[in-house]
């Protein structure tokens, strides 16, 4: 389902329509930054994993997907998948850097 649908995720889209899309995430995390008392929430990205290989995690089959802190996605990237392109980068992500 992921990769069928790949193609059809988009830049701002909102989690729930990601969700809707390819299913729930394998993994979620809330990203925080810069590291120290003065942190500040830079949104959160969910991880599929399509692969994993057990020897080394560098090497797994993933699609990342980065939101901002509005919730809607801003980076799109898959990882050791033929044929899928990133979309988005970290010029798109909102909330402070």
């Amino acid at each position: 389902m992921i990769v069928n649908n790949y193609a059809k995720l988009e830049i701002g889209m909102s989690k729930n329509q990601v969700a809707e899309l390819i299913g729930d995430p394998d993994y979620s995390r809330l990203d925080y930054g810069p590291k120290g008392p003065n942190a500040k929430w830079l949104g959160s990205n969910w991880t599929y994993y399509l692969h994993i290989r057990e020897a080394t995690a560098s090497m797994d089959s993933n699609v990342q997907i980065f939101f901002g802190t509005d919730d809607r996605a801003t980076w799109i990237v898959p990882t050791h998948i033929d044929g899928l392109t990133e979309k988005g980068g970290l010029s798109h992500q909102s909330g402070p850097q």
